[in-house]
């Protein structure tokens, strides 16, 4: 038996609402991306190379190399870790954010002994208004070992304006895995987006009145499994809001919200 069925039960239970008795699919269900229409030899191709400063060495035994296409801009962004990948997830999904830029130039602060150094931010983020932000993801545990926040607030002192208008250090207590899962869905929600389908879940959506949850919504639309996607796309687009940020699952409620675009990415 499926084991997203069975999860979706057992939540239901746990809630004490009625469980649903829908048969198991007899025959599975595809998604049919709009863009994925033709030939797609025709349709493909390869995205640019990452602009970063430096790139993460192949192998390496404290570094975890990982690689994500920004969709926009069809152009590969480099991650040194798998926080920076859902960093990375999470900005490229955030509406505010116009343009993130992996492994920026880097940049020369002095320390209170004198002595020169050169740091390189893991990301620069140029959102709508024009601001730029430099961001330095770190493990939590290593915040105080590494000294990043001195670092960083030295060259926030000292290079305000030449690099970026701010500069913050983010952790997995900002990077959270429900935030980056739920942006792992966004982008795959665009990528297969199917027009007739978003069409048919914003009619379905558009007779809801009050919260409702996803599964729900997906079964009242009958589109069955395509319906997810759908569903997740009207969320990116700010159609549909969760009602609290929690993680995408069949028990999250939702409520639609026709003038409000949803913010899932690492606030300021």
């Amino acid at each position: 038996m499926s084991e997203r069925i069975i999860a979706q039960h057992l939540h239901a239970r746990r809630r004490g609402a009625p469980t649903s008795t829908e048969p198991l699919p007899v025959s599975p269900s595809y998604l049919v991306p709009d863009q994925a229409a033709g030939d797609l030899c025709s349709l493909w191709s390869p995205p640019a190379p990452s602009t970063a400063s430096r790139l993460p060495p192949a192998r390496s035994r404290g570094i975890s190399r990982a690689a994500i296409v920004d969709q926009t801009s069809h152009r590969v962004i480099v991650c040194e870790s798998a926080l920076e990948l859902e960093c990375a997830k999470i900005l490229l999904t955030d509406p505010r954010v116009k343009h993130v830029q992996d492994q920026p130039p880097s940049v020369t602060y002095v320390r209170p002994d004198g002595t020169h150094h050169r740091h390189t931010f893991d990301f620069l983020a140029t959102l709508t208004d024009g601001q730029r932000v430099a961001i330095a993801v770190k493990p939590a545990a290593k915040i105080e070992s590494s000294g990043i926040q001195k670092t960083v607030a030295l060259i926030e002192q000292q290079s305000k304006g030449a690099l970026a208008d701010r500069f913050i250090v983010r952790t997995e207590q900002h990077l959270t895995r429900d935030r980056a899962f739920n942006a792992s869905w966004l982008l795959r929600a665009r990528r297969s987006r199917n027009a007739a389908d978003v069409h048919r879940m914003r009619h379905t959506v558009s007779g809801i009145r009050g919260s409702i949850s996803m599964g729900d919504l997906v079964r009242f639309s009958g589109l069955g499994a395509r319906g997810w996607d759908a569903l997740v796309h009207l969320i990116d687009e700010g159609t549909v809001e969760l009602v609290r940020l929690v993680r995408f699952s069949d028990t999250a409620l939702v409520r639609h919200h026709p003038t409000k675009r949803i913010q899932e990415a690492a606030n300021a």
